[in-house]
């Protein structure tokens, strides 16, 4: 599997994060229907305080219930199986904790090469979304304030000088106010590696002035989780977009 070709392709991509914590909700089911439903391209897996090895059940779940591709984020190196198409590998380079840098990696570094899974190693920014993400808390970092959008370029354009494979901007799960525009917009012009955004994205008007800014994939997760019937108002919205 050539994993950068089958997930960024040639155009935009419109994501979910589903964390494995959510297959105890009672609507998981009913988002797993929606997607099955709609023109979802991707499926990511993974959550920042998820300790329950549940991850092979709740990826069982998602395959038996639509054919989409499902990627790896993981929050912890519990989170790893073989059952998934492929592992976004987050280094968190906006922060300087040591163990989300390389020392979680270092942990699960056997594991995933014996699982076999196709790998894509990832810069994972924290931008401040006006609230304390759950990432931030967990590793005890702090976020780029989104006002110092030179800072978040030097850090983007350092992780594709580390040998990135893409860059994850990311306002935090429950942000107030995604990742701006114009920042996007100015990491964008400086990269030249696929671009992903989330965090905080609750209307679809908000992914579709991600999508213009020119982000390679929007990640929309607790709006979905709340609300899982808004999953076929973004798919359509999104793939009237980008004109498929």
């Amino acid at each position: 599997m050539n994993l950068g070709r089958d997930v960024f392709g040639n155009r935009p991509k419109f994501g979910v994060l589903i964390d494995p914590d959510f297959e105890r909700d009672p609507r998981f089911d009913q988002l797993l229907d929606y997607l099955d439903q709609s023109s979802v391209d991707i499926i990511l897996v993974g959550g920042s305080t998820s300790l329950d090895d549940n991850i092979d059940r709740v990826l069982s779940k998602i395959k038996n219930a639509c054919s989409l591709s499902v990627l790896l984020f993981p929050g912890n190196a519990l989170q790893l199986s073989p059952k998934a198409d492929g592992l976004l590998l987050p280094s968190l380079i906006s922060g300087r904790n040591s163990e989300y840098l390389i020392g979680k990696h270092v942990e699960s570094a056997l594991s995933i090469v014996q699982s076999g899974i196709p790998v894509f190693p990832m810069g994972y920014i924290l931008v401040d979304g006006g609230k304390v993400s759950t990432t931030a808390y967990i590793t005890q970092t702090l976020p780029i304030p989104a006002e110092h959008s030179e800072l978040v370029v030097q850090t983007a354009v350092a992780g594709q000088l580390l040998g990135m494979k893409c860059i994850y901007l990311e306002a935090g799960s429950g942000a107030r106010h995604p990742v701006s525009k114009e920042l996007i917009k100015e990491v964008k012009k400086h990269i030249h590696i696929p671009l992903i955004i989330g965090g905080g994205i609750r209307e679809k008007a908000e992914m579709l002035r991600i999508i213009d800014a020119g982000a390679d994939m929007v990640i929309v997760g607790t709006a979905f989780e709340e609300q899982p019937e808004k999953i076929m108002e973004f798919s359509r919205a999104f793939h009237q977009k980008v004109q498929i």
